[in-house]
């Protein structure tokens, strides 16, 4: 897992430091989203993932970091419109390919489980075996969302 992290670091560097001259002060697009990026006000402790890959980037580029804050939807407006230079979080779709600089590599991965009673023989690996079943999921936030399929 750290060679793979290290070697999307390295493809996510190469193409930053074709694009952004070194000591640049680049502007980040910083929302909150609990562990990934946390401390969405001026002046305020910041952590979480995103946080850390922008320090990391720094140390091999130099740039220094003016954050604006926001919603998601708004910063990713100003990123179209080269208002900020990065915004953390954005996932590869079609239609932004031609228009966001992804890395050829991926940040990382994630992995999910979805856990059934053992008396749900009818529930399988087969996505179909959970049309009209309920599912409930925890994010952190009261109360917990339902979905059902």
């Amino acid at each position: 897992m750290k060679r793979i992290f290290t070697f999307a670091l390295a493809a996510a560097l190469s193409a930053a430091l074709d694009a952004t001259p070194q000591g640049k002060l680049a502007r980040v697009g910083y929302y909150e989203n609990e562990v990934f990026q946390e401390g969405v006000q001026k002046g305020s402790v910041k952590t979480g993932y995103a946080y850390e890959y922008y320090q990391k980037l720094s140390e091999y580029t130099g740039w220094k970091y003016e954050y604006v804050y926001g919603e998601f939807g708004d910063l990713y407006q100003m990123l179209l419109d080269g208002k900020i230079d990065f915004l953390a979080g954005l996932a590869w779709r079609a239609d932004r390919a031609g228009i966001i600089g992804y890395p050829d590599a991926p940040m990382g991965s994630e992995n999910y489980n979805l856990v059934k009673r053992a008396s749900q023989d009818q529930i399988t690996a087969a996505p179909a075996t959970l049309n009209g079943k309920k599912s409930a999921s925890w994010t952190a936030r009261w109360p917990a969302s339902w979905t059902t399929f």
